[in-house]
């Protein structure tokens, strides 16, 4: 991981830039990425100094691998080992499939989705970002101090390393990448709709049984116990996600590699013999900002939409968002006029978040079933989920539906054009 840590004496007190940037996760590290040779300035502001938890979401959906291609950066992906997952299967747990799909079914440019760990995500676009001299990282920077005003953020100050003053930077646009818990959301008092689910998530890895296959597929298994989804890894392992039940954290901090593979075998019988080891436990909420745009500011990322991990489209929805942004992005002497800057935020706001709206309400219902089986007579529930994906594996109309959604292609199919794509690796349509 690059901490950057400029020279004392190089830095200047003020900074004028075009985007502020506050947080370089990876829905902030792609913006910059895709704002780098737009002849905009951009600053970005990141507190962490160490990775991103490796655990969480590592699987990008054909959308975003467009996207990545477009920004020209998808082969600095293959070059760091990320490996290709092209369908998925929904089994129970004795191995019987319910829906069966692969991604070439679909006429998308790149039928599938990138697989890379999740901590190298942001560095991979940082890194590409920070190679063009209009952008600069500042890491690690805690931004608290806006200047906040009737147009929104009119300056952040932060300290500077030793042996220098502080810097304020001054931005025609802000962008609030922050994260769940926003501080930039905070700061500019917008509102939220909140829902915490019950059941926290356990995420496990663990060498892939060699009864898991095909290995380049995402499983659902389930039984009248419970359901886990099963992802491929970067390294050859997998990662096993299932909520956690009546039996608690505490159960599973104390439990032995024993007793994990009972629960998962239980589960799914093709991990009999599976070694888990724990990657971690998450609370689980839903987080919706009720508006992006305040003034100057726009949120993106976890900051405007967090949600539950049911469908795996967390960290893709905060990508998938940034190619409206970009393109509605003021530019030139627009982004100089303050009423200029945020009439085309408002703009990106009315383009997408109805479309949020919609996509996160569609998770929503997928995490209130999962949350639902987590514990307690789950058979029925268990039952009629199956019958269900049954449907959409013979039916046409909800298969095509099904395979636009996980593609994260829910309002249509791409059409690119003649010079959509600068990177050789993939398949561009």
């Amino acid at each position: 991981m690059t901490i950057v840590q400029p020279n004392p004496a190089t830095l200047p007190t003020d900074l004028d830039v075009d985007v502020l940037i506050v947080g370089g996760g990876i829905a902030g590290a792609a913006l910059a990425c895709a704002l780098r040779h737009t002849g905009r300035t951009i600053a970005v502001v990141e507190q962490r100094r160490d990775r991103l938890d490796t655990a969480r979401g590592d699987h990008l959906q054909p959308c975003n691998v467009e996207l990545l291609a477009r920004w020209g950066v998808l082969d600095r992906f293959h070059a760091a080992g990320a490996g290709r997952r092209i369908g998925h299967e929904f089994r129970t747990a004795a191995g019987e499939t319910l829906l069966a799909a692969r991604y070439d079914e679909l006429p998308i440019p790149f039928p599938y989705c990138l697989v890379v760990n999740h901590d190298l995500i942001a560095e991979i676009l940082l890194d590409a970002a920070c190679e063009s001299a209009n952008v600069r990282r500042f890491q690690p920077v805690v931004a608290r101090h806006f200047e906040v005003t009737e147009v929104g953020i009119a300056s952040l100050t932060f300290e500077a390393p030793a042996g220098s003053a502080g810097i304020r930077i001054r931005p025609r646009v802000v962008v609030g990448a922050d994260g769940t818990n926003s501080p930039m959301r905070a700061a500019l008092g917008f509102e939220t709709d909140a829902h915490v689910y019950r059941h926290p998530m356990v995420a496990m890895f663990g060498r892939r049984p060699s009864a898991l296959e095909p290995d380049d597929y995402f499983f659902r298994y389930a039984s009248d116990r419970g359901m886990l989804v099963i992802q491929q890894r970067m390294d050859g392992r997998i990662k096993v996600t299932l909520p956690v039940g009546g039996e608690g954290i505490g159960w599973w901090k104390k439990s032995t590699p024993a007793d994990r593979e009972a629960v998962v075998r239980d589960r799914a019988h093709a991990l009999a013999g599976f070694d888990a080891e724990i990657a971690g436990f998450y609370p689980v909420k839903m987080v919706h900002a009720r508006k992006y745009v305040s003034g100057n500011v726009v949120l993106v990322g976890d900051a405007a939409h967090s949600i539950h991990p049911a469908r795996g489209q967390g960290l893709n929805l905060g990508i998938a968002s940034l190619a409206a942004l970009v393109d509605h992005l003021p530019a030139g002497d627009d982004l100089a006029s303050p009423s200029r800057v945020h009439d085309a935020l408002l703009a990106y706001e009315a383009f997408q978040k109805p479309r949020y709206d919609t996509l996160l309400g569609r998770n929503h219902e997928a995490a209130v079933a999962m949350d639902e089986t987590a514990d307690g007579d789950v058979a029925a529930l268990m039952r009629a989920q199956d019958e269900q994906l049954r449907r959409i594996h013979v039916d046409p109309e909800l298969r095509r539906l099904h395979l636009l959604d996980v593609t994260g292609y829910p309002f249509g199919l791409p059409v690119p054009g003649p010079d959509s794509y600068n990177d050789t690796r993939g398949n561009p349509a």
